[in-house]
């Protein structure tokens, strides 16, 4: 039996904190940086949680703010994205053998030398 696939889905916050980060990284680094770490972001994401979904523990950073189910992956040794796997028709963040269709839902790229309150924050004035 194969491995069951899990769809990718990002959420409006994350495509704007990866917008924010790639901004951030374009004006301090280079374009060429940014464009290289936006797309080393999406080959770990693609790589690492489309099979195994919940290699990422809990986030402590987000559980600390009430936010109990979301994970984290460690993309490189200052990137971090946080997200949350969820059947299509639950929203229970354990593995289940079903055959409903499997979702990993992504909710922020940060950089882990950033406030995650404040980058939330920000993230919800623009949103």
């Amino acid at each position: 039996m194969a491995p069951k696939q899990y769809n990718i889905v990002a959420s409006p916050v994350f495509k704007r904190s990866l917008q924010r980060l790639r901004a951030f990284l374009s004006e301090q680094f280079g374009e060429k940086v940014a464009n290289s770490v936006s797309e080393n972001i999406k080959l770990k994401i693609t790589e690492q949680l489309t099979l195994n979904t919940f290699c990422g523990p809990i986030s402590e950073r987000l559980f600390q703010l009430g936010l109990t189910e979301y994970r984290q992956l460690l993309i490189d040794e200052h990137n971090l994205v946080f997200y949350v796997v969820r059947n299509a028709d639950s929203s229970a963040d354990s593995p289940k053998d079903t055959d409903n269709e499997q979702e990993v839902q992504l909710l922020l790229v940060m950089d882990s030398r950033q406030s995650i309150q404040k980058l939330l924050f920000e993230l919800n004035l623009l949103m």
